[in-house]
């Protein structure tokens, strides 16, 4: 598992754009003025692991041989400063429809690859969920962008 979230950790940092990529450990949940990442950020999380047993092979360690299914959540956040009205132009509007470009090459960085051996290639199967938190204090607006996806992976250590 580790090395799978470390790979996907190293394809992700390949987008220039983010300035935070790490294990999802609540950061976005830490209520302070100060959120413990820079914007915009990416955090993995290991949603739900699967197994199914395979049966035996006594040439392999350990014998009793598995297949797993690891579902992944990549929340992406970023800070709001503007609303993105349809009339208004420029350098702000650009910034808030930022988050959707950086989902897009997330998708295009995942989707489709095989990132280890015996690992199959990563499936999307949930687009995207989004929430939307406001910190009190200096009134900053972090939009919350989560997109899910799958990897069916065999076991053989």
């Amino acid at each position: 598992m580790k090395a799978l979230l470390e790979k996907i950790q190293q394809q992700v940092s390949e987008i220039a754009e983010l300035k935070y990529i790490d294990e999802n450990w609540g950061q976005l949940d830490y209520y302070s003025p100060n959120m413990p990442v820079q914007f915009p950020c990416a955090l993995i999380d290991v949603q739900q692991v699967q197994f199914t047993n395979l049966g035996r092979d006594m040439s392999k360690k350990p014998v009793q041989r598995q297949i797993g299914q690891v579902v992944l959540k990549i929340t992406i956040a970023d800070i709001r400063l503007a609303i993105a009205v349809y009339r208004h132009q420029g350098h702000k509007k650009e910034r808030v429809w930022a988050i959707w470009d950086i989902i897009e090459q997330i998708h295009k960085q995942l989707h489709g690859v095989s990132l280890l051996p015996n690992v199959s290639p990563l499936i999307r199967v949930r687009s995207v969920e989004r929430c939307v938190m406001m910190e009190c204090k200096n009134m900053k607006c972090i939009t919350v962008v989560k997109c899910r996806i799958v990897s069916a992976s065999r076991m053989d250590n």
